[in-house]
């Protein structure tokens, strides 16, 4: 909790004035500048240590490179009335969202209405490009985690929370990152001591190859999944022993991929690779991919997609025989990437308009009596059997427009409908094949009928 402060002012002693609140965490809390909208302040619940007071003093000296592209970079100190440094002046970060909220298809969903797969490769490439500029001026980021990165509507990414990063120091020892979230830390940091150990942009990329694993296999962690021995396997012990759930070699070390799950083998091989060499054992690897290998391994992936013919919403990797996405939504009903009702609206409203005036001009089933009168006038077989039975044959007709109108539109439609329409449209489509080779057979009785066409219903 952030006390309230009489007075704070600037590094050059001009007054600021707190705005609203954007947001609070464990270590103070972060608000508008009343007087430019577009700066922050962010307030410490007690005095900076000299330590990190003198870290983002040196962080400001990078605020003239192009690193303000990636990140909300930290200005100036902000002092009290007693010259203590009380926090740090930062950019806002306008419509920002965490990316946990992109990853996850429940939130993406509701967050991030119109991403695709498309877009998560591109927020990946961005995300990678980001811990390469901080990489590239000897910074370490430490403390990866969904905390910490923004994505924008536009897919453009933010880090935060700068003032953790390892900071060099001329001539001496580093700045260090203290803390860290352990499902981020790679294998060899979980039993170091964070408060004295120096970190490396080897290190990062473990996170970072985290991170973009969660992007591109929908929310996933890599070590999390069944483990086929005796007692628990959480996610800390898993990475702590190298028990990477989605790799080749996940078998040996007694893990199975989770149910409802998509394997590796659909993203291109250049792509599995590195995940492979992030994850593998010191003893099978010398140094984690770099930031820079992602960013030309997703530039090249996301040159390379395939677009779906089935579902417009669905992008996938041009070296996967199938749309990995639709085979995925029909087997658990889980819809991945959703389109807006008003875009719904307007791109098949005039296809359901056509479906509709089709059912209404269906005639009705003949009457028994107007069917005697006419007995003389020689008729298809088929229809005369089927006239036996006019409400069958009449229900079978519009389920006929139904299966091949919607047939017609696209698997978008369909689901946007109904989620399960994907599994009940080959179960319809199977009943009425069924049902028509009934009639052909002229089978006597509407008992026969009905087991073949549904089940004995």
């Amino acid at each position: 909790m952030v006390p309230a402060l009489s007075r704070l002012v600037d590094e050059q002693g001009r007054p600021l004035r707190l705005g609203d609140k954007l947001g609070e965490g464990g270590e103070g809390a972060v608000f508008r500048l009343a007087e430019h909208s577009s700066q922050a302040i962010k307030v410490y619940a007690s005095p900076l240590t000299v330590e990190r007071a003198q870290k983002i003093k040196i962080l400001t000296q990078f605020s003239q490179t192009d690193i303000g592209r990636f990140t909300a970079w930290p200005s100036g100190l902000v002092l009290d009335e007693k010259g203590r440094a009380r926090g740090l002046l930062l950019p806002v970060v306008e419509h920002g969202k965490d990316i946990h909220h992109l990853y996850t298809p429940s939130s993406r969903r509701k967050h991030f209405s119109t991403a695709n797969w498309r877009f998560l490769v591109h927020v990946s490439g961005n995300v990678a490009r980001a811990f390469g500029a901080v990489h590239a001026l000897g910074l370490v980021i430490g403390d990866v985690n969904p905390g910490s990165i923004l994505v924008l509507g536009d897919g453009t990414v933010r880090l935060i929370d700068v003032d953790s990063f390892q900071v060099p120091v001329p001539g001496g020892r580093p700045l260090l990152c203290t803390v860290a979230v352990h499902i981020f830390l790679p294998p060899e940091l979980h039993q170091a001591p964070l408060d004295s150990v120096v970190r490396t942009p080897d290190h990062d990329t473990f996170g970072l190859a985290v991170m973009i694993f969660q992007l591109l296999m929908l929310g996933r962690h890599p070590y999390a999944g069944r483990f086929l021995g005796a007692g628990e396997m959480p996610i800390e012990r898993a990475i702590a022993e190298h028990r990477f759930v989605f790799g080749a070699h996940a078998a040996d070390r007694q893990m199975q991929r989770p149910p409802n799950t998509v394997a590796m083998e659909i993203l291109p091989s250049s792509v599995a690779a590195l995940f492979e060499s992030a994850f593998a054992p010191p003893a099978h690897r010398r140094q984690r991919p770099s930031a820079r290998e992602w960013v030309q391994a997703l530039d090249q992936l996301a040159a390379e997609l395939a677009h779906c013919r089935r579902n417009p919403t669905h992008y996938y990797p041009r070296s996967a025989s199938l749309c990995p996405w639709c085979d995925f939504e029909q087997s658990t009903g889980v819809l991945l990437f959703d389109v807006p009702a008003t875009t719904f609206t307007q791109r098949y409203e005039g296809e359901y308009r056509q479906l509709v005036d089709l059912i209404a001009a269906v005639p009705r089933p003949v009457p028994a009596t107007l069917v005697a009168a006419t007995s003389d006038i020689v008729v298809n077989p088929v229809a005369q059997e089927a006239a036996k039975t006019p409400g069958l044959a009449w229900g079978s007709y519009v389920l006929g427009i139904l299966l091949m109108v919607g047939g017609a539109l696209p698997t978008t439609s369909r689901w946007a409908v109904d989620p399960s329409w994907c599994r009940c449209l080959g179960v319809w489509r199977r009943r009425t094949q069924k049902a028509s080779e009934a009639v052909d057979q002229r089978l006597p009785r509407c008992q026969e009928r009905r087991s073949g066409c549904c089940g004995g219903a």
